[in-house]
């Protein structure tokens, strides 16, 4: 006995471990299926719910023939047809305009796509184009069978499957171009790299040079010699320092440039004290800080309101005691060794003392340069800071409080950063670029913390997810009896955060009891902190309980004369059992036994009603009946035959009391599909289709051609019931 069979029996056996252990195994495949034939997920999951009852309820009638997976995958499509049917919700989709945009389909891009965006897909079709497609493209059915199931005609199936596909093409072709599309912007509209030189060098000598060189580029070159003749007039100005300068009334802008002369330090001494010196004397104004172009160790150029220019040649003096610097945020401490009065700061810079230095603080991200004038107002320092974002993502989390087993989802908005986790005891999830899904938090307090980083910043994010404590309950049950839905559930507990009780998503309460409720599984969910629940599953038994059931054999000697089985089962399970199980036999020509079996030899032909009465006391009595036929002609015809193995009744055997010449017997299913013929009327049917697999149990249908020897004519046609239970 393998693990999964042996699952099985101690589901049948009432186990709730087993029936736990049976619902994780199986639940995802029948999720799956339930989604197909859903609108949606919540959809989905009331239909789960009820497939798996009935699975559960019904797993007795399984007898491990065929694969058990099968056996309940039909079982839930069934249960899927019935739930739309029962909402009355209509499976036939009105004709409508649509036209495919083109007959060509390129079913390669199928072939590229994951099973996963394939279904999401299929879901977008209506309910009716979806069903039909998933009934005969991924179970199998045929068009007469879905007709059968979806109560429409065998051409509406048709339509729809062909509508679906038509669809589909044009779905599959628009959702994948659009993903092709978003995978590339994804890649592509953040990339940055240098190309090296020897490519631009290849690209600058294909590039053809504009027509008219000297007319485009006129101004270049006269700007180009516009700088020569200055710098060679600054020269000339530190060789007479001396002699105030006077300029004409053409607008003069300020030029530093490098004076490519060597002049010692001694120079650049007494360049300076002579500045200082004509400054004081009135000879020159006090130069303006706007007016400063500033190359430190340079000359400098300056063009004052009275149209007067001043050469100088600076001393640097070092006031920062820190290079130009990248910060990300928008405050940064450096050492400095001057007074702050004297900085000349730009807009939105805020600059305070502290113990190192100076705090610098701005108001906006960007590049700022901030100047030291001495006294005179003249340049001696500057400092660049580049102030980088660092709050440059918004993370959301799905909440701060979240329920027991439940997955914390976590959105970065407006960010193309890379997350970088440190040490986690939960499980990660990548659902997208943006989005992150956390599994396996332990109940309590789980600091989530990790680091976003961009443009060479990091920003940290950290936050705190309480998981909340399940409450404790017990759970209490009392036994049907006798099948009278008197069965009863109570649900016990001290916790004050209970607020609700529902019993298989149908009945909620603020109280936990349920009562009048029959033999079966039942799934509970108990709410608890908002929209916090718990989930667990009840078996409620039938303590008592009385299941009368009889199979007919008839003699193939006397063909009046029939023995009838009886294959009542008693389930007893909580009781001792006192008394014996009475039994009484009625004929609607008023024979009558009290006998386990009953066998009865009929007079005449005609139609009987055969019933049996089973009864454990006054008040716990059932009944079963069965209707057979019997033929006042030669022919005999069996109405029902149980291929159960067990020697008796075991084929569908036709008798004839006379001699054929000719015979001809087809047997067929419900859908008119031939699973059994024969020509000779000794060969009679096992119960199996064309010899292969078997037959289920239910109704099939005869029709019997033949000749006896004496030239009469024999035709009939009937039902048959086949049950091997």
């Amino acid at each position: 006995m393998d693990d999964n069979e042996k699952l099985i029996r101690q589901c049948q056996k009432r186990s709730k471990k087993a029936f736990d252990e049976l619902y994780k195994t199986y639940s995802p495949i029948i999720f799956g299926i339930c989604l197909r034939y859903t609108r949606n997920k919540t959809e989905a999951e009331d239909l789960l719910q009820n497939c798996f009852l009935k699975i559960l309820n019904k797993i007795d009638d399984y007898e491990f023939k065929g694969s058990f997976e099968g056996w309940i995958k039909r079982l839930t499509i069934n249960a899927a047809i019935n739930f739309f049917h029962e909402k009355r919700r209509s499976l036939v989709e009105p004709v409508d305009s649509y036209e495919p945009q083109s007959n060509n389909f390129d079913y390669d891009v199928v072939s590229q796509m994951s099973a996963k965006e394939i279904m999401e897909v299929v879901n977008e079709l209506s309910i009716g184009y979806k069903t039909v497609f998933n009934l005969y493209v991924i179970e199998g059915y045929k068009h007469t069978e879905i007709a059968e199931m979806l109560q429409i005609s065998e051409a509406t199936s048709r339509s729809q499957l062909k509508r679906a596909r038509e669809i589909l093409q044009e779905l599959i072709k628009k959702d994948w171009m659009e993903k092709f599309d978003e995978i590339l912007k994804s890649k592509l509209e953040n990339f940055q790299e240098t190309p090296s030189e020897e490519v631009f060098l290849k690209i600058k000598a294909q590039y053809p040079k504009p027509k008219g060189f000297l007319k485009t580029y006129k101004y270049h070159i006269t700007a180009g010699l516009a700088i020569i003749a200055l710098s060679l007039a600054t020269i000339y100005i530190v060789n007479n320092q001396t002699k105030p300068i006077e300029t004409t009334n053409q607008t003069t802008n300020t030029i530093i440039e490098e004076n490519k002369q060597i002049i010692t330090n001694q120079n650049n001494i007494n360049s300076e004290n002579q500045i200082l010196n004509n400054s004081q004397n009135n000879q020159i104004p006090i130069i303006k800080q706007n007016d400063l172009v500033i190359n430190e160790n340079k000359l400098i150029s300056v063009v004052n309101e009275n149209k007067n220019v001043v050469n100088e040649k600076t001393i640097s003096q070092k006031v920062f005691k820190t290079n130009d610097t990248v910060i990300c945020g928008k405050s940064i401490e450096i050492p400095f060794g001057a007074k702050t009065n004297l900085l000349q700061l730009p807009k939105d810079i805020i600059v305070s003392k502290s113990d190192l230095g100076i705090n610098i603080n701005s108001q906006n991200f960007g590049k700022y340069t901030i100047y030291y004038n001495d006294i005179s107002n003249v340049f001696r320092d500057s400092i660049t800071i580049n102030f980088k974002n660092n709050d440059f993502a918004k993370v959301d989390f799905s909440n701060e409080n979240i329920c027991p087993n439940e997955d914390l989802i976590i959105n970065i908005k407006n960010s193309n950063s890379k997350l970088v986790w440190g040490d986690t005891n939960f499980k990660v999830l990548k659902k997208s670029s943006s989005t992150y899904i956390i599994k396996n938090l332990k109940s309590g307090e789980n600091l989530i913390s990790f680091n976003l980083e961009e443009n060479g910043c990091t920003q940290q994010i950290s936050q705190t997810i309480n998981v909340l404590k399940s409450p404790k309950y017990k759970i209490q049950t009392e036994s049907e009896v006798c099948s009278k839905a008197n069965g009863k559930l109570l649900i016990l507990s001290d916790d004050k955060n209970i607020n609700s009780f529902t019993l298989n998503n149908e009945i909620t309460n603020s109280t936990g009891r349920f009562t009048n409720l029959n033999a079966g599984i039942y799934f509970v969910k108990i709410g608890f902190a908002n929209s916090c629940y718990i989930a667990d599953t009840v078996f409620i038994s039938d303590s008592l309980n009385i299941s009368p059931y009889f199979v007919s054999d008839r003699d193939l000697v006397n063909k009046n004369k029939y023995q009838f089985i009886n294959y009542t089962r008693i389930d007893d399970s909580g009781f001792e059992r006192n008394n014996q199980v009475n039994f009484i036999w009625k004929t609607n020509d008023e024979e009558k036994s009290e006998l386990d079996n009953f066998s009865y030899e009929f007079v005449k032909g005609g139609t009987y009603k055969i019933e049996l009465f089973a009864s454990l006391s006054e008040t716990c009595q059932k009944s079963y009946s069965e209707t057979i036929e019997i033929s006042e002609t030669n022919l005999r015809i069996p109405n029902i035959f149980t291929p159960n193995g067990d020697g008796l009744n075991d084929e569908f055997v036709v008798c004839y009391d006379g001699e054929l010449v000719k015979f001809k017997i087809d047997i067929t299913n419900k859908n008119g599909e031939v699973i059994f013929q024969s020509t000779d009327i000794n060969k009679s049917w096992d119960g199996k289709i064309n010899g292969n697999d078997h037959a289920a149990d239910g109704v099939y249908y005869y029709n019997i051609n033949g000749e006896d020897n004496f030239g009469n004519k024999i035709e009939r046609r009937g039902a048959l019931r086949l049950a091997r239970h």
